[in-house]
């Protein structure tokens, strides 16, 4: 794994990392990790959270709108709207959201972008 760079709107990116962050800080029982690395064509940023996961009989684990009633959200339930929305800017930057079925205990979401091109010649989303 190494560096990676993406070319994108910074404000949709941001959102959709931040989205992520506050998941996982409204289900974390103490801990919330990130981790980003280049990995070939892509860039892998991933949250996880030691909270109570996400049972895997979930329907919208391909996160369109997931929400889990009872996952044990310290701030109050969500909707699961800060998840699409994550997805949304993550698709428009030609990348995937995933939910790692396999991580425990907890969560954990990984967000792929295609890295930028070493010639620089894409331009930012607008």
């Amino acid at each position: 794994m190494t560096a990676a760079q993406v070319v994108g709107d910074p404000i949709l990116l941001a959102r959709a990392v931040g989205n992520l962050a506050d998941n996982a800080a409204r289900h974390a029982a103490r801990r919330v990790t990130f981790a980003v690395a280049g990995r070939g064509e892509v860039a892998a940023v991933t949250v996880a959270d030691d909270g109570p996961g996400i049972p895997p009989d979930q329907p919208g684990t391909g996160v369109r709108a997931l929400h889990v009633p009872g996952r044990g959200s310290k701030g109050g339930g969500g909707t699961g709207l800060g998840l699409a929305i994550a997805r949304d800017a993550v698709v428009r930057h030609g990348g995937t959201l995933t939910v790692d079925g396999g991580h425990q205990p907890g969560a954990r979401f990984v967000i792929t972008l295609p890295v930028r091109p070493q010639d620089g010649g894409a331009e930012p989303l607008s």
